[in-house]
């Protein structure tokens, strides 16, 4: 099992750089994913590179109950990679607007740890 370090919930410190990477350098986050805070875990899967995109899912259980679904695609764009996400709630009721998904662009990538960030707000979500 890969481990996932949440960027929502966790305050990052992380020295980023720009680098270029093709979505087949990712290829490592493909398979399952967990991480876990407190008594909420974090679960995710990923499937292999396909069309220029890595398409994920996720789901956060807390108290024993499912509190968010999450669709994820990673997409290889001209500038580079980018990781879109949308969040449901209970009722897979959409948490953001039909038009304006999360968008994360990828910063740092080194081995096996790739960190993405949210430009508007600063967060980070760190795979490795």
């Amino acid at each position: 099992m890969n481990k996932l370090i949440p960027g929502l919930a966790l305050a990052l410190t992380v020295a980023l750089t720009e680098a270029w990477a093709g979505i087949a350098d990712l290829r490592f986050v493909c398979g399952a994913w967990r991480g876990t805070q407190g008594g909420t875990i974090f679960d995710e899967q990923w499937m292999e590179p396909e069309g220029n995109a890595i398409v994920g899912m996720a789901r956060v259980v807390s108290g024993g109950k499912l509190r968010m679904t999450e669709i994820g695609v990673m997409e290889q764009r001209d500038e580079g990679v980018v990781l879109l996400l949308r969040h449901f709630g209970r009722g897979s009721v959409a948490q953001e607007e039909k038009d304006a998904p999360l968008l994360f662009v990828l910063k740092n990538l080194a081995g096996r740890r790739a960190v993405f960030v949210e430009e508007r707000t600063g967060t980070r979500l760190v795979y490795e």
